[in-house]
């Protein structure tokens, strides 16, 4: 079968005995002089369909694809990306399927997915020197893209949760919102406000259903030990202490070092007797009961209750005054009235002694 010289568009054939030992004499192919030797040479302008490289190394820059790409060999919707060796490679560690993206699994149901590594993390994130919104490692924006909501970052303080916009961070169990922190940084548990306690808004706010709250504490069941403790910028002024069988309500110090100008106190008779106990029926559970009047007392002794008599919140409804239960003033009271009481009844004595004498 004779073999076909003809290149490009000669209009007559050239015969191979024409080209020298080393394939030197340009040949044209389509509209580029070619040698076939030892030179390279750019091909322009042409169309090449169903070629097949074989073996060797073909080196392509400057591509622009106007139709679909296909590789035979890899793995479907895997990620190329260049090995060690910078050769082209597939695998299952990282996929994309055009709208979702999988590390570490090759079937997921949601925008990112990561799966951990046996004995291994998800994802790690260096952190930043400091907990600022700004320098977020997780950044959480609107639908819009355009204003970061929340971030999470670790600083050399720890991990933060912080939000930039004036909006609460809520916790969910099960769709339903279990707890709050307020855009004033008031937590709640269980409720959605804080109640206003004497002029201020307070910090925690806990709404019990059924069930009890516990403190446990895993020092020695004999010993002593503060479980709550009540501080301002003056030190520890009351805390709540557990021994082995009793809980004690400490309700002040009374350290000498934290007072001056003392002296004896006398007329705690006067003041015991002016108080009024009575006996009254509570109107929410019409429970009989027996104790004093708020107002009255703190007419008599003021520091032993808490609250304005009359006083309203915002919205008109009564704010209840309280006493304090066994405040070190009423206690002060009644050990002088009894010691007052006690001097009497030696007078008196002493009157009926020397009587009986006479």
């Amino acid at each position: 079968m004779p073999v076909p010289n003809t290149f490009g568009t000669a209009t007559a054939a050239i015969p191979l005995s024409q080209l020298d030992a080393n394939f030197a004499t340009p040949i044209t192919i389509g509209n580029t002089a070619v040698q076939l030797g030892n030179t390279v040479t750019t091909l322009n302008n042409m169309t090449l369909a169903n070629v097949t490289i074989s073996s060797g190394e073909v080196t392509i820059g400057n591509v622009s694809v106007a139709g679909n790409v296909t590789l035979t060999g890899g793995t479907a919707n895997a990620v190329a990306y260049l090995n060690g060796s910078k050769v082209l490679t597939t695998g299952t560690a990282l996929a994309f399927n055009g709208s979702k993206l999988g590390i570490g699994v090759s079937s997921f149901d949601v925008p990112l997915q990561v799966q951990a590594i046996t004995g291994g993390l998800a994802m790690r994130f260096n952190g930043r020197a400091s907990p600022n919104d700004s320098y977020s490692d997780i950044g959480f924006y609107n639908s819009a893209n355009t204003t970061q909501a929340a971030g999470i970052g670790a600083a050399t303080s720890g991990l933060f949760l912080a939000t930039t916009l004036a909006t609460p961070i809520t916790f969910s169990i099960n769709s339903a919102e279990a707890g709050r922190f307020d855009s004033s940084g008031n937590l709640q548990v269980g409720t959605t406000s804080n109640p206003v306690y004497g002029s201020t808004t307070a910090k925690l706010n806990i709404l019990k259903g059924s069930g009890q709250y516990v403190i446990n504490s895993t020092v020695s069941a004999t010993s002593a030990e503060g479980q709550i403790a009540f501080r301002n910028p003056n030190g520890i002024v009351g805390e709540i202490v557990t021994t082995g069988t009793a809980t004690s309500y400490g309700v002040g110090t009374s350290d000498y070092r934290a007072k001056e100008s003392v002296t004896n106190y006398t007329g705690g008779l006067n003041a015991i007797t002016s108080l009024r106990p009575v006996s009254f029926t509570w109107k929410a559970s019409q429970e009989q009961d027996v104790g004093f009047i708020a107002h009255e007392i703190q007419a008599v002794i003021p520091s032993t209750v808490h609250g304005e008599k009359d006083a309203v919140d915002e919205d008109g409804k009564p704010k209840m005054q309280t006493i304090f239960p066994a405040p070190p003033q009423m206690i002060a009271n009644l050990v002088a009235a009894i010691q007052e009481q006690q001097a009497l009844i030696t007078t008196l004595t002493a009157r009926i002694t020397a009587l009986e004498s006479a």
